[in-house]
């Protein structure tokens, strides 16, 4: 077994038309890439359960959430 001892940056658009291409999604940072772990669908509904429940109370006291300051 050989060790890759070459290490190449990608850019932006060479990520992107990957990223159409690709079976499973991954995250670009700084010109690397990284294999992002999939979500179940139980996982998918309960944090949307969290998140409207927290942008619910953010418009019932009339605060500002977090992602958007």
């Amino acid at each position: 077994m050989s060790a890759c001892t070459e290490h190449r940056s990608l850019s932006e658009t060479e990520y992107l038309d990957a990223e159409a291409l690709a079976d499973v999604k991954s995250e670009y940072l700084a010109g690397e890439v990284f294999a992002m772990a999939g979500a179940s669908e139980r996982h998918n509904r309960i944090a949307g359960n969290i998140f409207f429940i927290y942008a619910q109370s953010a418009v019932v006291t009339h605060a500002v959430p977090s992602w958007r300051t």
